[in-house]
């Protein structure tokens, strides 16, 4: 009987390895190849940025359309992980870019203002010291860092960011040389140069030490708009003055601002803004007559209401504003003067009282006195719609999804449960003491055609049914493809909807999100996704769609059971069992499944104590496997931040919750082939263990910019030791998480084959792939492997070259499968 392998894995960082290749062929290009053809051919080309990328949503305050032309020249720089090489040939081939950016044609393009940064040499300062000195000769500059600047002013790039580094001791933000000497004059820049975030702060050391110096500076170098992102009533004041008193030219004023409006007509930004307003016509009319007098009072009392002899009252009332957690709320009062305006206006005269609110809330102390309630929920700016059913141009046909309880000690309380006993109108046609007359009236008046029909018709009492809510699919779907239209106008291509949370307490500060407590109806609110994506093409069951350029991507969440939360505390732990989760909270995601949403969304809170961030078994073994989602599941707002607590805690790990190279190295192997993890192990156990092979995965911690600078670029224990033990004692594949070269010389006579994974993120099954073959080996180094951090820096075609592996360097392997 063959000998059954195992493996020894030990794991330090967990990553993502990327294979890129260039095919000849593009199949991802042709709309006619099968989905997954296109797919598998496009991740081939990505390289790991664009994955990344692909994983990675920032908020859009501030989002960057950069073009990063920073490159790689000593690996000790805390940022070498943004460049794109040490080779200026690497560095100026991904100015290519900048025309996919702001497209080839620019006046006709739907394209972004690029921006290409950060100008320039920041890739080489001394000892790698992120904002520290570049000392280089000045033939040095231009062929090394400025080749890739010349290639993107020759693509139009609109605008060009200066680094907060030095040039041979002159801070970048002062160097009116290189700024406008050669930056607009010998190579004709047109476009507008913007200073780094508080770039000319930064002048001056310690920054903000003399900011009318830092201003002067600054803009006579060339610099024609500054980030001051707080400080811009000082910059305004002080700019304001220097002018004045000629200080700065006014013609160095009149060019700066020329170049920004060059930019921004090029781009067509005058004659097509982002947001589309042709629709504002419709907001806003007059629905009263001109004979009717409207009076407004914030804080009535009851004498004024009465001396005022008003023919009738609108009382608005509701929450004050919230959002996600600061909205939970154990009280569910309406905050004064409300309930002291209802008191005071509905004593007095005939009133309804609007309420706005996210969710039911305490109003039985006040039904007595209300002539009529209307629950506008949270209606936002169209105050017209509320007017529109208030005075009849149309009628009021919502039903409530919700429970409207009597008092916050019945939560939670929801439609089925054995305590159910919400609160109940006025109702005329329910009390026995009134004129039958009367009775009938009141009742009549309340029903709906369907209710009367109902009344004429008997069916069976095997098909009763105690309650039915009615339903208008197309009704859904037609507000989908209306939202679908306005975000679209708006330059945004996705909506973070539609919440099919089922909101099981109105505690909970999100419950306005949810459509209802009934899983029946949250399920039927799905028919908003065909209306936002698009109708998908049957027998596509858990594909995602979308069906044009109306069109926008919808998400489904927040998977899964946030509604359901103790107390109603957001996110908090749903505690309920597999069956109830399955039954009440689940329902939803399989039909907007089977509708083709492209993204679900995670949710905050937990499931019986495990973070749904983390929760393998229901993201990746219910809703991809079982369910069999296609599309992407994305993380809600720093979501893997709040994984621990206090959130960030522990990031490494919080990352590491996702698909990990210990899980993809065991979907990978065979049944009979036996995984062994082992954080810290020592030779004696690997020897005595039998292993047939290890995986050792060693690396960098996480960081980012100046946190990254290092000096010795040496592998953080236990990394050594457990290369030591492990690959003197059996065979070992070393995989390296670093975002640049590390020592690694010392060791590699005791490894076998050592595979540079740089930083590949969460996608651990990557890694899997190549190691076991179902990929082959293709990428070459951008960066040259150096043997010592003595030899730093060196970079290819120096004289004193001498690398342990040099640029370019990479071994190429076929798939098993390609064998």
């Amino acid at each position: 009987m063959a000998k059954t392998p195992t493996f020894l894995i030990w794991v330090l960082v967990l990553c993502f390895c990327t294979a890129i290749t260039n095919a000849e062929k593009a199949i991802y290009k042709d709309p006619k190849q099968p989905m997954n053809n296109r797919i598998k051919d496009l991740m081939n080309r990505m390289t790991l940025e664009e994955k990344i990328g692909q994983m990675t949503q920032i908020d859009r305050t501030v989002a960057s359309a950069g073009v990063m032309k920073k490159y790689y020249i000593d690996p000790r720089w805390g940022r070498c992980y943004e460049s794109y090489s040490e080779d200026p040939k690497v560095v100026k081939t991904m100015t290519e870019i900048i025309p996919g950016l702001q497209g080839d044609s620019p006046a006709k393009s739907k394209g972004v203002i690029a921006c290409a940064k950060h100008y320039v040499g920041d890739g080489g300062t001394t000892k790698g010291i992120n904002e520290n000195n570049t000392v280089a000769t000045r033939h040095n500059l231009l062929s090394i860092h400025m080749p890739a600047y010349f290639d993107s002013i020759i693509k139009g790039v609109s605008t060009i960011m200066i680094s907060y580094s030095s040039w041979n001791g002159l801070k970048m933000h002062a160097n009116r040389d290189l700024i406008t000497g050669y930056l607009k004059k010998t190579q004709r820049f047109r476009g507008f140069v913007i200073s780094d975030w508080e770039g000319i702060d930064r002048i001056t050391s310690p920054p903000h030490l003399n900011y009318t110096y830092s201003i002067l500076t600054g803009v006579n170098a060339g610099i024609d708009m500054i980030m001051v992102p707080y400080n811009y009533a000082e910059f305004i004041d002080g700019l304001t003055n220097l002018v004045k008193n000629n200080f700065i030219p006014i013609s160095r004023i009149d060019d700066a601002v020329k170049r920004i409006l060059r930019v921004k007509f090029t781009m067509g930004l005058f004659e097509h803004p982002l947001a589309d307003y042709s629709m504002t016509k419709h907001l806003g009319s007059q629905t009263v007559d001109p004979e009717t007098e409207i009076v407004y009072c914030e804080k009535p009392d009851a004498g004024e209401v009465k001396m005022g002899k008003f023919s009738y009252a609108i009382v608005v009332v509701g929450e004050p504003p919230y959002a996600e957690t600061f909205g939970d709320n154990l009280n569910l009062t309406i905050p004064e003067p409300g309930p002291s305006t209802i008191t005071n206006v509905c004593g007095s005269v005939k009133c309804v009282v609007v309420l706005i609110t996210g969710r039911p809330v305490v109003i039985q102390p006040y039904v007595a006195e209300i002539d009529a309630l209307v629950a506008a929920w949270l209606p936002g700016s169209e105050g017209q719609g509320v007017a529109d059913v208030l005075f009849g141009d149309y009628g009021f046909t919502g039903k409530l999804s919700r429970t409207w309880f009597k008092t916050v000690d019945q939560l939670p309380m929801n439609v089925g449960d054995k305590h159910y006993d919400p609160l109940a109108e006025r109702v005329i046609y329910k009390d026995p003491k009134q004129p039958m007359n009367n009775r009938i009236k009141d009742l009549i008046n309340r029903m709906t055609l369907e209710e009367k029909i109902g009344q004429m018709t008997q069916i069976d009492r095997s098909v009763a049914t105690p309650q039915v809510i009615k339903k208008d699919p197309q009704l859904v779907k037609r507000i989908g493809t209306a939202t679908a239209l306005e975000v679209r106008a708006t330059g945004i291509n996705y909506a973070f909807a539609p919440c099919i949370a089922v909101c099981r307490d109105p505690r909970w500060g999100r419950c306005y999100e949810s459509y209802s407590e009934d899983h029946e109806v949250v399920k039927s609110m799905t028919e908003i996704i065909p209306g936002l994506q698009g109708d998908a093409p049957a027998n596509s069951k858990g594909v995602p769609y979308l069906g044009g350029p109306q069109k926008v991507i919808a998400s489904a969440k927040h998977y899964v059971g946030d509604g359901g939360t103790t107390r109603g505390i957001n996110e908090n732990n749903t505690v309920v069992t597999r069956h109830e989760l399955l039954s009440i909270h689940m329902p939803a995601y399989y039909h907007a499944i089977i509708k083709g949403v492209s993204t679900v969304m995670v949710s905050y809170s937990s499931w019986n104590g495990v973070k749904m961030h983390s929760n393998h078994e229901l993201i990746t073994g219910f809703l991809k496997n079982t369910l069999r989602f296609r599309g992407i599941v994305i993380s809600d707002w720093q979501g893997l931040d709040r994984m621990t607590y206090p959130p960030h805690t522990n990031y490494t790990h919080s990352i590491l919750a996702s698909t990990t190279i210990l899980d993809a190295v065991k979907n990978t192997v065979d049944h009979e082939t036996e995984v062994v993890f082992n954080e810290s192990p020592d030779a004696g156990y690997v020897k005595t263990n039998n292993f047939s092979y290890a995986i050792v995965v060693v690396g960098e911690p996480p960081y980012a910019e100046t946190n990254g600078d290092n000096l010795n670029l040496t592998i953080s224990e236990p990394g050594p030791s457990i290369i030591t033990n492990v690959c003197g004692s059996v065979k070992c594949v070393v995989v390296l998480i670093t975002g640049r070269p590390v020592v690694i010389q010392p060791y590699i006579a005791q490894i076998d084959a050592l595979v540079a994974a740089w930083l590949p993120g969460s996608e651990g099954q990557g890694v899997a792939d190549v190691l076991f073959g179902d990929y082959g080996f293709t990428g070459k180094l951008p960066r040259t492997w150096f043997k010592t951090v003595d030899q730093l820096p060196m970079n290819v075609g120096d004289e004193h070259y001498d690398p342990l592996f040099p640029f370019g360097y990479g071994l190429t392997t076929k798939s098993v499968k390609a064998n």
